[in-house]
Order: structure tokens, then C-alpha cells, then sequence
């Protein structure tokens, strides 16, 4: 006689939310239709077993929706046959959230619930069944190789689950062994042909470096006006609007009134706090009315999402990793008398959909987004009558990014109806109302990328044509940092050079290989953006060797440079993509390194032992050292303005005028052997 077991669902409880209901039964049976699957988050039915969509929204740990839906396959009214296999979708996913020994996250549940749509929509229309689409391996490669090759990765995680829950449970027998294998190998087949989000053109990140940081240089002159105009309208329900709508609302509202509403206008409050001209220039840029109190929302919503970017930009994290920082994410921590910054947060990335804590080191231009995007969420917090308090254990209870409707709603809204706390709905890509930040793409972006990856046809791809707009989103910054960050001597714009600088030498500290504070970061997770940066540096130099070395215009000097010019940079000499890659290939396995120096390049695999010892002049008779005539000039002429500051005949200056008169000796005889050509 079968035993009832008591199951209790596998869901990870945010903030008091209540849990769905437990389940007493034998293995391999439901519950019935009227089982409460999930609740809401005052402990009410949000769904039932018999309800074709699930509402787990109280679980999501970002607070935002999340549906659970079988049935959206179907078109119209649905037949028996797919009765049964939605009755079979529900079956399963309730074995994987109440029969399985680990929890999952939401995101993995979603995941695993639309993958079973697709083969759920792929079995009915190829006039199979469930047992023969999960037992025959033909079948399961026929489904990838038919429309579905986006859910290679998302497939494998569902067999397993179905192995170990066993066919006693889900009612099917499900193949392993070598269809995993099987199944792996042609996942990365797949990813070895998606295209690769593409680092940002050094141009057009520079553009959008200086526009971010201008924005936000805007927003901090006049931050106090504008959030005291924030407080304004938000303690006052009738403030702000127009005197038509200050009565329709208070009317709304059952407030009492005079037959004269005295509250102030919208504009009225812009004069007062004195932002007639920042809204007249939040105007210019996005084209939108600057008369109504939506015009204040649309602002802030603006401000938030460029701060997002610039901590994309100044950090490397996800977009979901921005979206899940908590209120207090800055920390300033002090090594060796200087001060570093670093951004403390959340990950799920292969952690099963598990929120689990680690960080990320910034600059202080991401130090002072976070800043902002602080002040903004205040407002709101003050509003809600709840200060965020810091806590390592109430993950999101106070999210950086809060949503501002709650500024509108609890203006007239009493405790009980009070909305709880959950991150704004800001996209990863920029929408519309962004142009002055997105540059077009030029010809030279275009030859730019193909430097960056020559097999890629950048030509060939709409997104990358001449003339459109820079088809921006939030991964972009994170593989571009990674790649200028990693070696500055690839950015070829001073003024880009000296924006990344600083974060550089922040990465440099914390991420470098051998550092304690990165392998720290690893060993939690081999995804973390350290290991990124860390992994770009071959790459990084790679590039920054065949732009400047094998690519240059200029003659090349120096021992290094002297060879490539003889062996390398012959007659007609093309640089193929083959022996591109080769060049790459060679910075991977550690047979070549390159870092540009002052005057010019040094491809010593090692640490350098010639500087220390020749101060600027070491690299003259380095046989790793490459040489260019137009730094050779540059350097001579700042020796020569610094020897003109010291005062003759002393130490200092006879130990600089050696070196100045040793770079004119090596200039005049690189000019008689360019006579001699």
C-alpha cells in the first residue's frame, strides 16, 4: 500500500510572502484543480492546479510579474489531445517544484516552462506524443534543428530534472546518457555560431562616455531644485497641476475646497525653485512638453536610466545585476592609504536562478551614479515613510532603483493600501527619447569592428550599416570595458584613454591575476566579471599589437620593430584572417605580449628590468622594444621643456640631459638610415 508523503514546495520566500500550500499524496499523483499553487502577497489565492496559468509574481525577487502559462501554444479553442498535453505540462512542473530535492529559481521555473510550450507546440503539430518526443534522440535533435536551436541551452536542465525525478513521478521515460551528449555537442556547435555582442567602437564610446557624464553634470547643478520640486508635488496631491485639474482631482479625492483652488501650477513650481532653463534643456533633448508634473516623472525616469548605464559602463555588472542592487550597494574601502570603490550586490548567473551576494570594484564616476540614483529613491522612501536601513539578509526590501509611481500613489492612499517596494521597470536597451546620447555609425566604426573580429560580416548585418544608430544595449559595456580596460595601449583616443584610465587602474588592482580579491571573486563565480577582464587581456593586447605594430603607418624601429619591418611588413604584405587569428592564438598561449610605452611598444612576455635601470632610455637598446619616430620627437621635445626647468650643471639636470642628448643620437641615426631608403 502506497504511503502519503506530506511535499512541501521548493520556493525561496521573500519579505513574509506567503508559500503555496504543501501537498500530502503518493509520488506520481496530482492534486486536484483547486489546489492553491501559488499565493499572493497578503497570503490570498493568486492561482490554482486547474488554472492554466500560474501567477508566481509574489516569488520573483525583483518583483516584477512572472507567469507560469501552458497553455499559450495553443491557437483557439483547444482539442482533447491538447487538453491532455497542457494536463501533462502542469503535471510536470508541479513534480519540479514540489517533488524536486532543490529549489529552482523563478527565472528557471519560467525557463522551464516555456521550453516545455515549444515541444508541447511541437509534438501536437508533428502528430506525436510527449514519451516519444522525451525517448527518441532523432526527434529531440529534429525539434533544435527546427526553429528551436534558441532553446538548446534551456533543454538539457529539463531532461535532467525529468531523469531524476524518474518516470514514476512525471508518468514519462525520458532518455540520458549519451543524448546529454549529444545534446551538448550541439549546444556548442550553436554558440560557436551566435554572434558575440560586439564591443563598442572606441568613437562612439567615447561620444557616449561624455554624454553620460555631461547629463548627470546637468542633473547634480540643479539636484536640490529639482528633488525639493519632487517633495513639493509629492506631499500635495493637487500641486503642480493645472487649476482645471486641481479641481477634477480634488473632487476625486473628496477633498474640500474653496471655489478657488490656490494650489500652485506646474510651471509656477518650475519658476519658484528656479528651473525654468534645466527644464527648457530637458525639452531640447527629448522634445517633450515641460508643463504638467509628467514632465518631472519623465526627468527622473531619464536621470535613473542614464545612471544605470553609467554603472554599466563604469563596472562591467549584468543588466539584471544592475536592477537587483540594493539601496546602500556603495562601500569605500582603503588599501595602502588610497581609497577604492565597490559596488555590493546580487548574481544569479549559474546559481541556479539563487540570489547570491558578491561585488564589483568601479570608479568614482560609478561611485557618483549611485549617488544620484540614492538621492532620487530617497524622495520616494521618505515619501513611503520607510528609510533603508542596511541588511544582509532582506535582499531587495530596498532597492536602489524603486519605482517613482509610488510618489503619485501614496499622495492620497492610505497605510493599508500602501504598494510594496519593487525595482523600476528600466530597460537594458535605450529607448527613444535618448538620440543625443547614440552616435551614427561612421566607416570608420565599421573598420574598427573588423579589426576587433575579422570572420564576423559586419557589412552584411542591418544593425551595423553606415548611418544608423549605434545599435546599442547594456551587455555592449560590459565586453567593452573588458577589452579597453584590460590594455588602454588598444584605445587609440587620448581623451577616451584618459576617461578609462582611472578605472583601469582600479581593475588593474583587483582583478590583475594573482590577486587575492579577484580569486576571491572567481572561486564564488566563474562568470563574475574579473574572470572576464582577466580573459580579455590576450585578446586586448593582441589587438593593440596588430593595430599599432603589424598595421601601422608609421616605419618601425627598434629591435622588435626592426624585424617585423624586414620579416613581417614585406611588399605587399596583407594581414589575412587566418593570420590574424594565428596573432591571437600566440597572445593566448603567453608566446607574445605588447603594452605600448612612451616611446612606442614593448613586447617583453616578463616584467621589465630596463626602466628601473635607463630610466626613459631603457627600451632604446631593448631587443623587445618597438620604436616609432613621431613618440620618439614627442618624447624629446617634453625632455628638452624639462631640462629647461632645472638649473644647470646641478646632478638632476646632467643625469636628464643624458638621456635627452642619448634620444637625439638614436633620432638623428633613425633619420640617416630614412635618407638611406
Amino acid at each position: 500500500m502506497n504511503k502519503r508523503i506530506i511535499y512541501e514546495p521548493k520556493v525561496n520566500i521573500h519579505f513574509n510572502t506567503i508559500a503555496p500550500d504543501t501537498f500530502s499524496g503518493i509520488p506520481g499523483t496530482h492534486p486536484s484543480d483547486d489546489f492553491v499553487v501559488s499565493r499572493k502577497h497578503n497570503g490570498g489565492v493568486a492561482s490554482l492546479y486547474g488554472d492554466n496559468t500560474w501567477d508566481w509574481s509574489a516569488y520573483e525577487h525583483t518583483n516584477n510579474s512572472l507567469l507560469l502559462i501552458f497553455d499559450s501554444w495553443v491557437e483557439g479553442i483547444p482539442n482533447q489531445k491538447q487538453l491532455n498535453i497542457i494536463k501533462q505540462l502542469k503535471l510536470i512542473m508541479f513534480a519540479i517544484i514540489w517533488f524536486r530535492k532543490e529549489a529552482l529559481g523563478t527565472r528557471s521555473l519560467q525557463q522551464r516552462t516555456i521550453i516545455l510550450r515549444d515541444i508541447a507546440r511541437y509534438v501536437d503539430s508533428n502528430n506525436i506524443t510527449l514519451q516519444q518526443f522525451f525517448n527518441d534522440a532523432n526527434i529531440l535533435t529534429c525539434f533544435l534543428k527546427d526553429r528551436y536551436a534558441t532553446r538548446i541551452s534551456h533543454l538539457p536542465p529539463l531532461i535532467k530534472d525529468l531523469i531524476k525525478l524518474g518516470q514514476n513521478i512525471v508518468g514519462i521515460k525520458v532518455l540520458g546518457g549519451k543524448t546529454l551528449k549529444q545534446l551538448s555537442n550541439l549546444k556548442s556547435k550553436y554558440l560557436a555560431q551566435c554572434l558575440q555582442h560586439p564591443p563598442i567602437p572606441s568613437r562612439i564610446y567615447l561620444h557616449l562616455i561624455i554624454a553620460l557624464n555631461k547629463e548627470l553634470d546637468e542633473f547634480e547643478a540643479e539636484a536640490n531644485n529639482v528633488l525639493a520640486l519632487l517633495d513639493a508635488c509629492s506631499e500635495n496631491a493637487l500641486s503642480g497641476l493645472t487649476e482645471h485639474s486641481q479641481k477634477r482631482k480634488a473632487k476625486q479625492l473628496g477633498i474640500v475646497t474653496n471655489s478657488k483652488i490656490s494650489h500652485p501650477t506646474f510651471s509656477e513650481l518650475v519658476n519658484t525653485y528656479g528651473l525654468h532653463n534645466y527644464f527648457s534643456l530637458y525639452k531640447s533633448k527629448t522634445g517633450l512638453d515641460i508643463n504638467s508634473t509628467r514632465t518631472l516623472s519623465g526627468l527622473l525616469r531619464r536621470i535613473l536610466h542614464i545612471c544605470k548605464q553609467t554603472i554599466h559602463l563604469y563596472s562591467g555588472m549584468r543588466d539584471s545585476e544592475v536592477l537587483n542592487l540594493p539601496f546602500h550597494c556603495h562601500e569605500i574601502i582603503r588599501i595602502n592609504g588610497k581609497s577604492h570603490h565597490r559596488i555590493l550586490g546580487w548574481t544569479t548567473k549559474l546559481n541556479h536562478g539563487h540570489l547570491k551576494p558578491t561585488n564589483w570594484v568601479t570608479s568614482t564616476e560609478g561611485a557618483r551614479a549611485i549617488d544620484i540614483s540614492q538621492k532620487i529613491a530617497m524622495v520616494v522612501y521618505k515619501k513611503i515613510g520607510d528609510l533603508p536601513k542596511k541588511s544582509s539578509k532582506r535582499i531587495n526590501k530596498y532597492p536602489l532603483f524603486v519605482s517613482l509611481g509610488y510618489l503619485e500613489q501614496l499622495s492620497h492612499e492610505t497605510e493599508s493600501s500602501a504598494p510594496r517596494y519593487h525595482i523600476g521597470n528600466y530597460s537594458g536597451k535605450f529607448i527613444d527619447n535618448f538620440p543625443n546620447l547614440i552616435s551614427k555609425i561612421e566607416e570608420s566604426d565599421i573598420k574598427e569592428l573588423e579589426k576587433i573580429d575579422p570572420h564576423r560580416s559586419w557589412r552584411s548585418e542591418v544593425r551595423f550599416q553606415v548611418g544608423n544608430p549605434w545599435p546599442l544595449s547594456s551587455h555592449q559595456f560590459r565586453r567593452s570595458l573588458a577589452i579597453y580596460a584590460s590594455n588602454s595601449g588598444y584605445v587609440s583616443l587620448p581623451t577616451l584613454r584618459r576617461y578609462l584610465q582611472h578605472i583601469t587602474e582600479e581593475m588593474t588592482i583587483f582583478y590583475a591575476r594573482g590577486s587575492a580579491f579577484a580569486k576571491d571573486l572567481i572561486k564564488n563565480s566563474r562568470s563574475h566579471f574579473a574572470k572576464e577582464y582577466q580573459d580579455s587581456q590576450p585578446e586586448s593586447q593582441a589587438l593593440a599589437y596588430i593595430a599599432h605594430v603589424l598595421l601601422s603607418d608609421e616605419r618601425l624601429f627598434g629591435t622588435h620593430g626592426e624585424w617585423i619591418e624586414r620579416h613581417v611588413r614585406t611588399i605587399g604584405f596583407n594581414l589575412s584572417k587566418n593570420s590574424r587569428m594565428e596573432t591571437l592564438y600566440k597572445f593566448k598561449r603567453g608566446e607574445i605580449s605588447y603594452r605600448e610605452t612612451h616611446l612606442g611598444g614593448c613586447t617583453e612576455l616578463g616584467k621589465c628590468d630596463k626602466k628601473a635601470l635607463r630610466s626613459i632610455i631603457g627600451c632604446l637598446d631593448c631587443n623587445r622594444s618597438v620604436i616609432k619616430l613621431s613618440k620618439l620627437e614627442r618624447l624629446i621635445k617634453v625632455q628638452k621643456s624639462l631640462i629647461e626647468r632645472l638649473k644647470p650643471e646641478t646632478m638632476e639636470w646632467r643625469t636628464e640631459n643624458a638621456d635627452l642628448e642619448a634620444l637625439q643620437t638614436y633620432r638623428d641615426r633613425i633619420l640617416s638610415k630614412e635618407l638611406l631608403q
